[in-house]
């Protein structure tokens, strides 16, 4: 030992332990380096900085560990001295320089670095999310069954929230195919099998509506719920069936005799005399301005074409068959059964059944919808002779033949 040591005060002379001495300070331990960069004999070396415990070294000037005076304890981030001694060597800090390192009382105070990472703070998002826009727009009408809704927010959304707090009046919660974009931020809605319409006999009937709320359970990422739900309603197509019955029914026979007299039965199938015989045809007009103009309609989907029957006489549907061709109209309605064929139609019956039903929409529409054409023209007629089988025939009412059109309209 080169020196003295008072442990009740500040030593006059300073005695390094297997190291160099500090000047106007306590003994090193383990050989920390005295200021200005003298290496000791042990421990570690000195960058222009503290002394260390246990050969350390202070990088930057700024004490990485804890420095011991003998006679007293050691402080993490300071010193404290026994017996009155003021420790010099701030707080540690990782990324910044230490703020207010000096010991008071034997305590170091305002060790806190500058330049580091706060934690355990709150987020400074407070705003609560809205909906900023909707398809189809509110109050928008004439929407089509296929059609998809889309929602968009004001910031990304937690999809659980908005999920549990969407409803469509209409549709239930297994109805809704959902789907994100890639921030959360727009929610398109899929009904999965699709919107409906309301159907009536006539255009004035009103239309179903769709109203989609958004309550205030729906939150953003953060946390903020809506604070106030969101509505919106759209209204679909509107599906007209309307039933038109023939303005004209002529009952001919094979040898042309026409008659605008229509008497039940009208049997369409054979007839026979005393000395001849042949087939009934019937032939009907149907005026279809009463729906309106095509130009108007969203689609036309349907033509069908129905006749009520009564029981048949003798062995009509075992030898033919109930048929129909559209033919060309003319108001003059003079020798029909010249009339060009404009389409063959079908089989309207090949049994006996209460109603007969045919579509006719492939010959219909484009007469319709192109061409604007609101006269159209049938024969019912047997598929093969049937006068020859003792005037078998399939017997219909004269008020049961109907076209049925069916067209959508907003």
């Amino acid at each position: 030992m080169g020196g003295t040591f008072s442990a009740g005060g500040a030593s006059a002379t300073s005695a390094s332990t297997g190291g160099a001495s500090m000047p106007g300070g306590g003994a090193s331990v383990g050989g920390a380096s005295a200021i200005g960069g003298t290496p000791s004999n042990s421990g570690g070396s000195p960058t222009g900085g503290l002394p260390g415990a246990g050969g350390s070294r202070a990088t930057g000037g700024v004490t990485s560990t804890v420095t011991a005076l003998t006679g007293g304890a050691t402080a993490a981030g300071g010193s404290r001295a026994t017996g009155g001694a003021t420790a010099t060597a701030g707080a540690t800090a990782t990324g910044g320089a230490a703020t207010g390192g000096a010991a008071t009382g034997g305590r170091a105070t305002g060790g806190a670095a500058t330049g580091g990472m706060a934690t355990g703070g709150t987020s400074s998002d407070t705003t609560p999310p809205t909906v900023i826009s909707v398809s189809p727009l509110n109050g928008t009408k004439g929407v089509p069954a296929s059609a998809t809704i889309t929602l968009n927010f004001s910031e990304p959304m937690d999809k659980a929230s908005v999920s549990s707090a969407l409803t469509i009046t209409g549709l239930v919660a297994g109805d809704l195919g959902l789907s994100w974009n890639s921030n959360a931020t727009s929610l398109t809605i899929s009904p999965i099998s699709g919107l409906t319409y309301a159907t009536g006999q006539a255009p004035g009937f009103a239309a179903k509506t769709y109203t989609i709320t958004v309550g205030t359970g729906a939150r953003d990422l953060v946390g903020n719920a809506m604070t106030a739900a969101f509505s919106s309603n759209f209204a679909t197509l509107r599906r007209v069936k309307y039933d038109i019955s023939p303005e004209t029914i002529i009952v001919s026979d094979t040898y042309m005799n026409p008659s605008n007299s229509c008497v039940d039965p009208l049997s369409i199938g054979g007839w026979s005399g005393s000395v001849s015989g042949g087939d009934n045809i019937a032939y009907l007009v149907f005026d279809v301005s009463a729906i309106g103009s095509a130009s108007a309609m969203y689609a036309v989907e349907s033509a069908q074409l129905s006749g009520h029957q009564t029981s048949p006489t003798g062995n009509f549907y075992t030898i033919s068959a109930v048929h129909v061709n559209k033919i060309q109209y003319d108001s003059m309605l003079y020798n029909i059964q010249s009339y060009p064929v404009i389409a063959d139609v079908g089989i309207l019956a090949s049994s006996y059944v209460a109603v007969s039903t045919l579509e006719t929409l492939p010959s219909f529409k484009p007469d319709f919808v192109s061409n604007g054409i609101t006269k159209h023209m049938y024969t019912i007629a047997p598929v093969s002779a049937a006068w020859s089988s003792s005037g078998a025939g399939a017997n219909f009412t004269c008020l049961g033949f109907l076209l049925t059109v069916t067209y959508v309209i907003q």
